[in-house]
């Protein structure tokens, strides 16, 4: 089974000849003035396969769940099979990268996840919690409408 090198969630992410752009990565806060509400956001991930690996394709499903396991959304992917690059030494992983960019609902404020499953293996749970902005000492405020 492929394994996760990495995954992140970021505003928007962009996989272009193996390599994932990435904006405003790395956070796990949503801010919201109000709920229910929506918010872009994107995922990016890396997965590491064996030579044996990419002769097969592999599926992948990405579900945002709240925490009692209710799906609130899902993606659905497929890693398909690749021949092996003649420039790939023998016994080395190859790399995968996958950029996902959804709409995500955001129903109430609290804790939510999401569950990234390869062959309907779990692999990485990213906690996600949804908050209203936080007001500061001095009047700044965290989560103004728009950012993570």
């Amino acid at each position: 089974m492929p394994e996760l090198d990495f995954m992140c969630v970021a505003d928007y992410v962009r996989a272009e000849n193996g390599v994932l752009h990435m904006i405003a990565a790395g956070f796990d806060t949503i801010y919201t003035p109000a709920v229910p509400s929506t918010r872009q956001i994107g995922l990016g991930m890396r997965l590491l396969l064996s030579a044996a690996e990419t002769q097969h394709e592999h599926p992948v499903e990405l579900i945002f769940q709240n925490p009692d396991g209710r799906r609130l959304a899902q993606i659905n992917a497929l890693i398909p099979a690749q021949p092996i690059p003649p420039t790939v030494r023998p016994g080395r992983a190859m790399g995968a990268v996958l950029a996902f960019n959804i709409q995500l609902p955001l129903p109430s404020y609290g804790d939510f996840s999401f569950e990234l499953l390869i062959h309907g293996n779990r692999a990485k749970s990213i906690p996600i919690i949804i908050s209203p902005p936080v007001a500061q000492p001095g009047g700044f405020q965290l989560g103004l409408p728009g950012n993570a």
